[in-house]
């Protein structure tokens, strides 16, 4: 082609009429074209990161002719270079400057070659882990190795799982893989990865097991069951159903000395316990001392004695196998011979037991009781006489003791006896003295028997002496048995009647005879029991007197015979005129309500039962209101009563003295047995002169003799009303005596 056009040159033409012709051959022009050549790089390729380098003859030509040759060509490709990316993959080929024979014979074509590159290949291989059983285990991506990373290509990612990262994955299923996925960075695209996979590996978790610290006491078997531990450490649903324990201090006769004892487990059973490394810890097994306890026996001696302990005298509770008590030390206050009764019953106490295996025991010591019983004591009331009317006061000394010791001593008694009193009937007699709230030294510690001595009431002389009588000749004289005095009546005994007779009494007897002697006999009334009755005839100068008929009189007049308060006259006596059926009335109404207000007032005084001074003396007011109230009627009173008022301020006279006497004595008593009963002779004192007033008054009603019946019932009933109100105060008294 180089040497185109080239010229074409004609001759030696042949035709027919050439000849005709002058022929010319002019030059023609013969261009030769290019033929095509193509020269097509062949396609490449590599793996990420190889640097390629092209020779040059790396290639096709497509259209060479002859022995025309293309030795050589530039090629290049942006493939080529060792960051050539993946992604940019295929790269062209380009050539050019072919170089060869006759090549510039050719229209060259440069076709494109194809230049692949190729990943590189990447391992990720994620980091062996490992986590304790029960642990949740978390990645975060970057557990990994990359291998083939190439320039500045990184991974800085990985989705990594592991069955093993769950928490209750089990210690058996270890090692778990560790599986990798979807990297993540910068140029991964140039990579063929390929995922290794790692390891996790689950180790047990730590569990200790701790036996339950036990405590038993000596003597007793233990058994374990299995179940007295705590298990620390266990996850989830695992358990520990049970353990082999084992302690020498489990058997009955393990010393308390050797406490405590390990207790060691072993073998444990249960669900889930091969995810766990086991510790057995030990426990603690204590052996605590049996309760041993020793009790004295229980002694008594009599108060005096001296007693003596020689250290057996005990029982011991809670012994075990062989072990003894042999002896105790034994102490109690009440051992002592002068160890009294008071501080009975003594503790004996107990201390310092001595035997054979005793370390293994917490010994308590009980207390015994030493009982000091009381020494026989007897107290016998010396034997006592008084008579009928006066009051007996003991002053504590009138006994005998029996049986006292060391230097005991009785100094005084309560002594007592219902024949003291001096109201006590001669009929009860011999009264019991009876002995109470002996007072001396060291009494408390003697049991005492109080004997009984004899208080013999001996009666009281009574002289009963019959009235002087008068009578008119002619006339015949009955007596009713009240034409008496009697003299010596205590408290409210009372003659009611006596037999009397007289020779005189008859009508015919003649005046020449008096004065007649008036016998007496056969006494009757209450209380009479109480007394020896002297039965005197009357005075040298009484009897019964008859006295001449008078023109004046023709009935019988008693000659009145006054005598000294507070006794009012005994004899008869005439109503005065004046004193009629209406008068009488109003006067026992009157006598009615003087009657009431001192019944009232005495129930009144009651409050002050617990003063007998304030007692007595309210009494002896609400008497002295009475009396004078008596005396503002005493001119309206029936016969025989002139003198009443007097007889009730007699009794307030004498109910003051008792008063007086008791104020006296209680300022020199010293215990509340004296004091108690002096206030008990105050009250039977005043109850005497009360009952000695209310016998006198009642003597009245041999007075009321009106001829009128009406009258006479009227009189009667205000001498009986008077005696009753006097009485009532007398009852008051007696009740207070009793209580």
């Amino acid at each position: 082609v180089a040497g185109s056009p080239y010229a074409i040159t004609a001759a030696a033409a042949e035709g027919t009429g050439l000849g005709n012709y002058a022929i010319t051959y002019d030059t023609g022009s013969f261009d030769v074209t290019p033929a095509p050549l193509t020269i097509t790089p062949d396609d490449q390729s590599k793996t990420y990161g190889e640097l390629f380098a092209f020779d040059g003859t790396e290639f096709v030509a497509t259209g060479l002719l002859f022995s025309d040759a293309v030795t050589s060509l530039s090629l290049t490709s942006a493939g080529a270079a060792a960051d050539a990316p993946v992604a940019g993959s295929p790269y062209a080929i380009t050539g050019s400057a072919a170089e060869g024979s006759g090549l510039g014979n050719y229209a060259i074509t440069y076709d494109t070659g194809s230049f692949d590159v190729a990943p590189a290949p990447l391992t990720i291989t994620p980091d062996d882990q490992s986590k304790t059983y029960g642990e949740l285990f978390t990645f975060d991506g970057t557990e990994f190795v990359a291998t083939g990373l190439l320039f500045s290509d990184a991974v800085t990612s990985l989705a990594l799982t592991s069955a093993g990262a769950a928490a209750d994955a089990t210690v058996a299923g270890s090692p778990y893989a560790i599986t990798g996925s979807a990297a993540e960075g910068t140029g991964l695209g140039n990579y063929a990865i390929a995922y290794d996979t790692g390891a996790l590996d689950v180790t047990p978790a730590p569990l200790t097991i701790t036996p339950d610290d036990q405590s038993k006491t000596y003597g007793e078997l233990f058994a374990f069951d299995g179940t007295e531990f705590v298990a620390t450490g266990l996850l989830f649903s695992d358990a520990v159903t049970s353990l082999a324990l084992t302690s020498a201090g489990a058997a009955a006769d393990a010393t308390v000395a050797g406490s405590p004892y390990a207790i060691t487990g072993s073998a444990a059973e249960g669900t889930g316990l091969g995810n766990y490394a086991i510790t057995y810890d030990t426990g603690s097994f204590d052996v605590t001392p049996a309760p041993l306890t020793i009790t004295p026996d229980d002694q008594s001696k009599t108060y005096g004695e001296l007693f003596t302990f020689d250290g057996t005298e005990f029982v011991a509770t809670g012994l075990l196998f062989s072990d003894a008590v042999t002896s105790l030390s034994l102490t109690s206050a009440g051992a002592a011979a002068d160890a009294s009764v008071a501080g009975s019953p003594y503790a004996i106490t107990a201390a310092a037991a001595e035997g054979t295996g005793l370390g293994n025991y917490a010994i308590t010591y009980d207390t015994g009781s030493f009982d000091v019983t009381p020494a026989p004591l007897t107290i016998t009331p010396d034997d006592q006489s008084k008579t009928y009317g006066e009051l007996f006061t003991f002053d504590g000394t009138e006994f005998v003791a029996t049986g006292l010791r060391l230097s005991d001593t009785v100094v005084s008694v309560d002594l007592a006896s219902a024949g003291a009193a001096a109201d006590a009937p001669v009929a009860g007699s011999p009264y019991a003295i009876t002995g109470a709230g002996a007072a001396g030294t060291g009494l408390n510690n003697y049991t005492i028997t109080y004997n009984t001595g004899d208080l013999d009431v001996a009666p009281a002389p009574l002289t009963i002496t019959p009235d002087n009588i008068r009578k008119v000749f002619g006339e015949l004289y009955v007596f009713d048995g009240t034409e008496f005095t009697a003299t010596g009546l205590l408290f409210s005994d009372v003659v009611t009647s006596l037999t009397l007779a007289s020779a005189g009494a008859a009508a015919d007897a003649p005046v020449a005879g008096s004065p007649y002697a008036i016998t007496a006999s056969n006494p009757v009334g209450t209380g009479l029991g109480n007394y020896v009755i002297t039965l005197n005839p009357p005075a040298a100068d009484g009897g019964l007197t008859v006295t001449p008929p008078t023109p004046a009189q023709d009935v019988p007049t008693p000659e009145p015979d006054i005598g000294a308060p507070p006794n009012p006259a005994d004899e008869l006596g005439l109503i005065l005129a004046g004193f009629g059926t209406e008068e009488a009335a109003r006067t026992l109404n009157a006598v009615l309500g003087f009657a009431a207000t001192l019944e009232v007032a005495a129930d009144a005084c009651s409050q002050n039962l617990a003063d007998t001074d304030r007692y007595l003396a309210c009494l002896s007011d609400a008497l002295d209101d009475f009396a004078n109230e008596l005396d503002a009627i005493s001119t309206q009173l029936p016969p025989g009563m002139e003198d009443v008022a007097q007889i009730v301020r007699t009794a307030r006279v004498r109910t003051d003295a008792a008063r007086a006497r008791a104020a006296s004595r209680l300022a020199g008593a010293t215990t509340d047995a004296e004091r108690s009963a002096i206030r008990r002779d105050a009250l039977n004192e005043a109850r005497a002169a009360v009952g000695t007033a209310a016998s006198e008054i009642r003597k009245a009603i041999s007075f009321a003799r009106a001829e009128d019946p009406e009258l006479a019932a009227l009189q009667t009933a205000t001498v009986t009303t008077v005696a009753a109100a006097v009485d009532s105060v007398g009852i008051k008294l007696s009740r207070a005596v009793g209580l």
